[in-house]
């Protein structure tokens, strides 16, 4: 896969992702379209040479913020691990996703926002999980 297509691929996951990631415990009748997106995710990860233990490194990270603020702090973490693994589409694709859910978190602290981008982590790294894993 050319590096043009594997861009086009982030964008799209991007795209979809960044506009429903904060809305996710209060979707009905789009929830199912939503985890079939996960698992083509999922998918996309796996072709991408991203590993559940690359992202269970920032599914910890998430689950133990507690406040909007403390996801907030965890943005130049996510680029730290971005810059680290520079050349890895896939954790790139997965840090920009979780990146504009963090920034567009409400300060107030938004329970169901948290709690939406909590679950689009968990529900990645099971899908990445079942997809098994490539090391």
């Amino acid at each position: 896969m050319n590096n043009s297509n594997r861009w086009d691929d982030s964008e799209k996951y991007l795209k979809y992702f960044s506009e429903i990631i904060l809305k996710i415990t209060s979707l009905r009748e789009g929830y199912d379209v939503y985890i079939d997106e996960c698992k083509k995710y999922a998918q996309y990860l796996k072709r991408e040479k991203v590993t559940t233990s690359q992202i269970r490194k920032i599914y910890s990270d998430i689950m133990n913020a507690e406040t909007a603020m403390d996801l907030k702090r965890l943005r130049p973490r996510l680029a730290y691990i971005a810059g680290k693994n520079g050349k890895n589409y896939g954790i790139i694709s997965l840090i920009n996703i979780l990146d504009e859910g963090i920034k567009n978190l409400e300060v107030s602290d938004n329970e169901e926002e948290k709690k939406s981008l909590k679950e689009f982590i968990e529900t990645i790294v099971a899908y990445r999980k079942y997809y098994g894993d490539n090391t």
